[in-house]
Order: structure tokens, then C-alpha cells, then sequence
């Protein structure tokens, strides 16, 4: 039986964006707004510096207004806990409705369509805007056990307050940390937190091969076209990824 798409749920959540590097949709909010990213990106030399995601499409006016419409929802959804659990709700609707239409690709044609629905990311730009909005995030990948998530994100610190409240993260979420700064190895809390939590992993960015570090995966969308394909490198907990400068 076809299940219907969630248009209400779709609505309530902001929508979806549709990254065309991806192998599914994601959820984004404006780079403009990350706390840490915005200042690593006037510094030559971090790996936010002339950030993909406050250029190019990221500043048409279509693509703007989207993320304002997604960040009023998430600020919806933290405004009371109805909201919350409305929020919630849709997203176990979408990510249901998603995961049914992947298995009916596959069934027909033997391979996912364009959006696999086994997996998500959320952020493909912006970030955490405190530890409320981080919680929110992990509880959202909770209610879609089938589904793979990744979650890239430089807000070190806001994921060390939530886990030292005594929260756990789902099995089927990798957060991936960013290191600040290009050829570097991941040090102080983001390496404690990578040590200490399975599904926490680290991601960088190299200037060249040499400077790949010998434990991580090179990311090779640019042999590609630019665009992930069949890999889901980033979705693995057990994979630290490093991304070559283009």
C-alpha cells in the first residue's frame, strides 16, 4: 500500500533541501548564523574560511528564504513542549514516508532513487544555534531507527554540555566534529569526545595527499563530479573523513 506524502508534516518542519552533491535531502539553516563557523570563517587557514555555504546558491533569495522558514519551525518546535512533540511527529512521518519509497525503488529497479531514504544529514549549511537546538536534533534521529543520520557540526562544546547532562545519542546518529583548522589532527575536547562515544567521529580538511592523515578517508566526490554517488563514507561512525581543498 502507497503511503501518502506528508505535505503537513513537510510544512511543519520548514521543508527539505536538496544539496546536489548529496544522495538524499537535508535539512539546513543559514551559515550566517553559526556561532562558531562565523568567526572561523574570517580566519585564513580554518576549514569554515571562504565557506561553500555563504556563497553561490546559498545566497539566492529562494534558497535564504527557505532557511529562515526552517529555522522559524526549529524556533517553533523549542517553544513549547506541544510543539516539540508536533515536531517530532512529522519528522517520524517523513522519514517513514522516505524509507517506504527507497524500498519500492529497490524492489522495482534494484537501486534507491536520487533521495535514499535510508539515510539523512541534517545540516548541509548552518549549525547548532545552542544546546536546546542540539537536543532537538538527536531526539529527531531518534524516531527513525531505520535510518542512518549524519550530523556535521564545529559546535564542540555545546555537544560536550549535552552529553554531560547524562544524555546518550542513538546508535543510528554519527556527529561528526569539525577540526578547525586545515592538516590539522583532532586535540583537546573534540578528540576526548571521539575517544570516549562510539557514534562521535572526526572530519578535516587536507591541502593536499600528504597531509591526509593515515587513520582517515579521503573524501573523493571531486573524481565524481563533485557528488557522493554510491559512497556513504560520512554516515559510518567508524570513519573519520578528511575533505581535500578544491
Amino acid at each position: 500500500m502507497r503511503t501518502r506524502k506528508p505535505v503537513e508534516a513537510l510544512e511543519l518542519v520548514g521543508r527539505l533541501s536538496n544539496p546536489s552533491k548529496m544522495p538524499t535531502l537535508s535539512w539546513s539553516i543559514s551559515a550566517f548564523l553559526c556561532k562558531l563557523g562565523a568567526l572561523l570563517a574570517r580566519i585564513p587557514g580554518s576549514t569554515c574560511f571562504r565557506c561553500y555555504a555563504l556563497s553561490g546558491c546559498y545566497r539566492w533569495p529562494s534558497t535564504i528564504n527557505a532557511m529562515d522558514r526552517r529555522l522559524a519551525a526549529l524556533e517553533l518546535a523549542l517553544s513549547s513542549e506541544s510543539h516539540r512533540q508536533a515536531w517530532l511527529e512529522a519528522w517520524r512521518s517523513i522519514f517513514a514516508w522516505r524509507y517506504a519509497q527507497t524500498a519500492r525503488a529497490i524492489e522495482r529497479t534494484g537501486k534507491p532513487p536520487q533521495d535514499d531514504g535510508r539515510y539523512f544529514r541534517f545540516f548541509d549549511a548552518g549549525d547548532h544555534q545552542n544546546v536546546e537546538h542540539l537536543a532537538l536534533m538527536i531526539e529527531t534521529a531518534r524516531t527513525a531507527p531505520q535510518c542512518q543520520f549524519w550530523l556535521p557540526t564545529r559546535e564542540t562544546g555545546m555537544l560536550a554540555r549535552y552529553l554531560e547532562t547524562g544524555a546518550t545519542l542513538p546508535p543510528n546518529l554519527t556527529i561528526r566534529l569539525s577540526v578547525p583548522r586545515i592538516d590539522a589532527a583532532p586535540a583537546g575536547k573534540l578528540l576526548a569526545l571521539v575517544r570516549a562515544h562510539p557514534t562521535v567521529v572526526a572530519s578535516g580538511v587536507h591541502s593536499h595527499a600528504g597531509a591526509l592523515p593515515a587513520d582517515y578517508v579521503e573524501c573523493r566526490a571531486y573524481l565524481n563530479a563533485h557528488k557522493c554517488g554510491e559512497c556513504r563514507e560520512c554516515f559510518k561512525p567508524d570513519r573519520a573523513v578528511s575533505y581535500p581543498i578544491q
